[in-house]
């Protein structure tokens, strides 16, 4: 390659902007996806929030999908959140839920009790290393007797 013929190649600006399009796109597309995976985090743990609440109140109410005669039944329980979830996408087994009718919460003793752990799936790895892979929730709710 000749003096000229290198001066001319390094002096050439076509192609410049693929080039810087190449170097941005990567970092852009992880921070959008990781936005997206972040908030689709933040959904599913308000939702298994709710959940848990709606799985708490069953417990607490001896609501006919919870108990059988007016008495605490786990695997009714267990069908009940495990259907809650269910209805808005997100699917639990019997072991991410942990059921107890006669707990103390915050203080105060007679309480029905859901915790839930959820394992998340992520389509962006790296998201995971930032907030974690587990959703954990739990909620409380008075039994009425």
């Amino acid at each position: 390659m000749s003096r000229g013929t290198r001066r001319a190649f390094a002096s050439d600006t076509r192609g410049a902007t693929a080039v810087e399009f190449a170097l941005v796109i990567l970092p852009f597309l992880l921070m959008l996806f990781g936005c997206i995976e972040v908030a689709r985090l933040m959904w599913t743990r308000n939702a298994l929030q709710q959940v848990s609440v709606k799985g708490a109140r069953c417990m607490a109410l001896s609501s006919s999908s919870c108990a059988v005669s007016g008495s605490f039944n786990q695997a009714g329980t267990l069908t009940y959140i495990e259907g809650a979830a269910a209805a808005i996408g997100l699917s639990l087994a019997d072991t991410d839920i942990t059921l107890n009718n006669s707990v103390t919460c915050g203080g105060v003793s007679g309480m029905s009790q859901v915790w839930i752990s959820y394992n998340f799936q992520t389509a962006v790895p790296l998201v995971t290393s930032f907030v974690g892979q587990t959703v954990h929730v739990t909620a409380c709710y008075p039994n009425q007797s």
